[in-house]
């Protein structure tokens, strides 16, 4: 039976080539440590979306969590270029 309300993800909303790191069960703790980690080695690309899984997130489909991370990223990453 075909649900009717999932649409496929279009291109535009989850930019082609982006990538994402997806973290699930990690405590604070350990995630920062993960990310300092990932951020300070020089052969990991700077423009990775890196997110944990919430309750609500949990929920979703994979395509609307990855176009939501994509418009979050897009604010920041201009948030911080606003600072400069």
């Amino acid at each position: 039976m075909e649900n009717s309300t999932i649409k496929p993800l279009e291109e535009s909303e989850f930019p082609q080539g982006q990538r994402v790191l997806l973290f699930h069960g990690f405590s604070r703790e350990e995630l920062m440590l993960l990310i300092n980690l990932l951020n300070s080695h020089p052969q990991v690309p700077r423009d990775i979306i890196m997110a944990t899984t919430t309750e609500t997130s949990l929920n979703w489909r994979v395509a609307d969590l990855l176009a939501e991370l994509a418009k979050e990223h897009e604010y920041f990453k201009k948030q911080r270029q606003g600072e400069k």
